[in-house]
């Protein structure tokens, strides 16, 4: 009895009895109100010291470096990263003390002019992609289509000669697929590389689709490419004449022979009907007719002189 008192007098429960248990749940709860209720206080201690810190971090921007940059929160390093990361492929070995060295507004500015950038050691590395060069009837040439390819074998073996081993057209989207790698590591014109990238993903077309891959040099090239930075009304309007746009999106086969007779009648009985509901000069009438009639003008202006 004299031990059970004593566990008593601690705090023992024997069985887990409903008192205690009601007990402990108590004090538990009392200690998570006191965390909850002391949490914002502790945070706000804190804030005064992460306040001087960013405070720190403002000065460690130069002005040499940042320019006319709204750079507030990130020191040179983290600027630098940060803008390799969005206006480029990541930064490369080198490019972050070459960006620093320069000043992050210099580089930007440069990168928006990319005619600024000599780039040549690209071109070399692009030599050894020659598809991405050729024009559509070239790479055609040299790349024939597979019907087009047994043709020729067939001939080939006719006459007794060896039938040659023409290229496959699959390698003209190998080609361009290999030389946007090679552009985006060796490229110093890193911006308009990100963003030839993005408006060819925007206008995609489908390599697959028909005669699409022999169109495709053609169409990252003279239309994609010298539209990057520029205004996307042009950029618009050149995809959407594109022969790739054009076969891709199946507009080769809206034509209509009759459209434009249909057209021409439809413009010539509004006039008519003007006419008749308004009245109006018919020698304007007869020149709208056919304004371009041999001596249809000089024959109206003497009529109206008369």
């Amino acid at each position: 009895m004299a031990l059970k008192s004593s566990l008593l007098g601690r705090g023992y429960c024997p069985r887990r009895s409903p008192e205690c248990a009601g007990i402990a749940g108590f004090f538990a709860g009392l200690a998570l109100a006191a965390a909850a209720v002391c949490a914002p206080l502790f945070v706000a201690q804190g804030a005064p010291l992460a306040t001087q810190h960013q405070t720190n971090r403002k000065a460690e921007t130069s002005r040499a470096f940042r320019g006319k940059l709204p750079i507030t929160e990130l020191n040179e390093d983290e600027a630098t990263l940060h803008a390799l990361n969005r206006l480029a492929f990541g930064p490369r070995p080198g490019d972050v003390e070459r960006v620093k060295q320069m000043g992050l507004e210099k580089w930007i500015d440069l990168q928006l002019h990319p005619e600024r950038i000599d780039d040549s050691a690209l071109e070399a590395r692009l030599q050894q992609y020659p598809a991405i060069g050729m024009s559509t009837e070239q790479l055609l040439a040299r790349y024939p289509r597979p019907n087009q390819q047994q043709q020729q074998q067939r001939q080939a073996r006719q006459r007794g000669d060896a039938p040659e081993m023409a290229n496959r057209p699959q390698e003209i989207v190998l080609e361009l697929s290999e030389a946007k790698f090679t552009r985006a590591i060796y490229s110093e014109r890193q911006l308009q590389e990100v963003m030839a990238d993005f408006w060819f993903n925007h206008f995609n077309v489908f390599a697959g689709k028909g005669p699409e891959r022999w169109f495709l040099p053609s169409y990252e090239r003279d239309v994609i490419r010298p539209h990057t930075l520029g205004k996307f009304r042009e950029l618009l309007y050149a995809t959407a004449k594109s022969p790739a746009m054009l076969f891709y999106l199946d507009n080769w086969l809206s034509v209509d022979p009759k459209a434009f007779a249909e057209h021409q009648a439809e413009v010539q009985a509004r006039r008519q009907r003007f006419v008749v509901l308004f009245g109006g000069d018919p020698n304007m009438v007869a020149m709208r007719q056919n304004p371009n009639a041999p001596g249809q003008g000089q024959q109206n202006a003497q009529q109206r002189r008369g």
